[in-house]
């Protein structure tokens, strides 16, 4: 009996990312997500399915540039830093330096 040892298990996973905008899409209603993302000295926050076209499949837009993406009013994701409560007033939207622009 020969037994192979298999070394590159490695499997492409998706990010949290791309199974977010994967699930908005496809699986459920994309008009219900917005998505907040940093353009050059403000951050944006346009519907999702306005994102995707916008975006141009992350080619004009890249996944580095989203700060946060929501369905209804809960955050699905949030860019590390984006919003941190330690140093945000209370029910702040707005990130220390960048100010909100909103469609």
């Amino acid at each position: 009996m020969i037994y192979i040892k298999c070394t590159n298990t490695a499997v492409a996973r998706k990010g949290r990312l791309d199974e977010i905008f994967s699930k908005a899409l496809y699986a459920d209603d994309g008009s219900l997500y917005s998505v907040s993302y940093r353009n050059f000295e403000t951050i944006d926050e346009v519907p999702l399915l306005e994102f995707v076209e916008l975006s141009e499949d992350f080619q004009v837009i890249p996944q580095s540039r989203i700060m946060l993406v929501k369905k209804d009013n809960h955050v699905l994701y949030r860019k590390h830093g984006y919003l941190d409560s330690a140093t945000q007033p209370s029910g702040s939207m707005m990130s220390p330096d960048l100010p909100v622009a909103v469609a």
